[in-house]
Order: structure tokens, then C-alpha cells, then sequence
């Protein structure tokens, strides 16, 4: 039982704070990279597109990181009612 009340973590711990950093970062980086999608769909509104070249201008393979590109993307296309 003390074990267990040991190893718990506090919130202000530094471990505790530690991990809120990067949380923090991870959000703001993926932010970024549904803005990159944004911007990349900016420069295709005069052309119709589809799905599946949404995805061939995806640069990311990880599935959170290509997921929010693909947001900023579509979101773009939808903002100017091009899709």
C-alpha cells in the first residue's frame, strides 16, 4: 500500500510537470501541422480535387499528425466552398 501511494504521482511533481510540457508541445506542434494542410489546400482552389489526392499531398505518415494536416486541408477547402 505505500509503495502504491509512493509511486503515484503528484501534480506539481517535476515528472508530473514534465509530462504536461510536452502535452502542451505535442498540441501546439500538431496545430502547426493542421495549418501546413491549410495553407497546402490555399494553393489547390482552382482545381478540383479528390480524396484520393488529398492524400497523395499528405506529407505524414504518422496517423495524428497525417489526420490534423488532412483537417487544416479539407477545413481550407470548405472555408472557400471549393469542395
Amino acid at each position: 500500500m505505500a509503495l502504491k501511494h509512493f509511486l503515484k504521482l503528484r501534480a506539481d511533481s517535476p515528472l508530473a510537470l514534465k509530462a504536461n510540457v510536452m502535452e502542451k508541445d505535442n498540441a501546439f506542434r500538431l496545430s502547426r501541422i493542421q495549418a501546413e494542410g491549410w495553407n497546402a489546400a490555399r494553393k489547390f482552389l482552382i482545381e478540383e480535387i479528390d480524396e484520393a489526392k488529398i492524400a497523395s499531398l499528405n506529407p505524414y505518415r504518422e496517423p495524428a499528425e497525417k489526420a490534423r494536416w488532412h483537417t487544416g486541408f479539407t477545413g481550407a477547402l470548405e472555408a472557400s466552398d471549393k469542395k
